[in-house]
């Protein structure tokens, strides 16, 4: 019996129905079938992908997904150094079907690798649709409190309220258009290349909306405090003093772990950590994590020499459909041409604003 499985092009409208993308739908697919299930069933695209690098960082062996599984099957090389062509695709109508997934999952992963989102916001959330209202707790430290109280007594109350804005999942998009005879004989990774190029972009997109959001806020009047923003001593340096500041500006429970900042900034921070012999271990003595810092030489988005702190676990939230999803493909019969658009849905809430921190290099 053939493991091999018979593939439709309505199985993406199934999977839209279902508000997964097809990748994700084709696990659960398989394991329909009969088919053993991969160790990614029931994992988001984000997931898949995450379980997948911490495999390869611990040197262990990365089980195929399904999606790896059926071009296998149907004898198609896509990925590596050594690939068959586009054509490839479309020789039968079967493996036709294949070719959106590897044109979404070839982009999704370029904006991933090239984007700062998975290392400043531990907060992802998938949802289907294209506007979402978050919950928040309108509350005091003092509201969080449990409080002691007497047999009977009345128990304190927080109200957990709905935003009072709704926030619209931005739209990333971009049309291709191709001839037959200029791609149909392409190598895949060839024409990969150019996807992740349009997938690198869409990171660079979508980590500018992130900054700019945890600065300014989602609509709710929330982004940084004037409090939590404080000044080095001398401007224009950053002394050891001034950096152990900037990573203790949060009240507890809240603490700085990722910051990011423009090349010139970074490379003063770079510098005066040089000067330490050894700065993981020195840095351990203060109590304080050493927070990641990344580099974002972006002077639109951070505009005025600060470095940008946050709580990665309680400042923000990344709400996403999980994929970059795709339009039918057209075909121009005319000019033997193929348009397809790729549209890559995402957005930031600011969960919690005590959880912004930033320190301004030149105030």
């Amino acid at each position: 019996m053939s493991n091999k499985i018979k593939l439709e092009s309505g199985m993406y409208e199934e999977a839209k129905l279902k508000g997964i993308p097809f990748g994700v739908w084709l696990e659960g697919h398989r394991a329909e079938k009969g088919l053993e299930p991969t160790p990614y069933h029931g994992l988001s695209n984000y997931e898949r992908l995450a379980l997948k690098a911490s495999m390869a960082a611990q040197g262990k062996q990365v089980p195929m997904d399904a999606y790896e599984l059926t071009l296998a099957e149907y004898g198609i090389k896509a990925f590596g150094q050594f690939t068959d062509r586009v054509e490839k695709f479309f020789q039968l109508s079967d493996t036709a079907v294949l070719f959106p997934e590897f044109v979404d999952r070839t982009i999704h992963a370029a904006a991933i690798r090239t984007s700062l989102v998975s290392q400043l916001v531990r907060n992802i959330v998938v949802v289907q649709g294209f506007e979402y209202r978050k919950l928040y707790l309108n509350d005091t430290e003092g509201e969080r409190q449990l409080s002691k109280a007497g047999i009977g007594g009345a128990a304190p109350r927080t109200k957990i309220s709905i935003s009072g804005v709704t926030t619209t999942i931005n739209k990333f998009w971009r049309e291709f258009r191709f001839k037959y005879e200029e791609v149909y004989m392409t190598p895949l990774n060839a024409y990969a290349f150019v996807l992740k190029r349009v997938g690198d972009q869409i990171g660079v997109d979508q980590t500018d909306d992130l900054i700019l959001t945890l600065l300014n806020g989602d609509g709710n009047s929330n982004g940084l405090q004037a409090g939590l923003s404080i000044d080095v001593t001398t401007s224009g340096t950053i002394t050891k003093l001034d950096f152990i500041k900037f990573c203790s500006v949060l009240e507890q429970p809240y603490r700085i772990d990722r910051y990011v900042g423009l090349k010139a900034d970074m490379q003063k921070v770079w510098d005066m950590l040089s000067d330490m012999n050894n700065p993981p271990s020195q840095w351990a003595a203060t109590s304080i994590p050493m927070p990641a810092g990344y580099e974002w030489n972006r002077s639109s988005v951070l505009s005025g020499n600060i470095l940008l702190g946050v709580d990665s676990e309680r400042a923000g939230q990344y709400v996403t459909s999980d994929t970059a999803q795709m339009t039918e493909t057209e075909k121009l019969i005319r000019t033997q041409e193929v348009s397809t658009v790729v549209t890559e849905w995402g957005s930031f809430n600011v969960v919690d604003n005590n959880g912004i921190g930033a320190i301004d290099i030149v105030p």
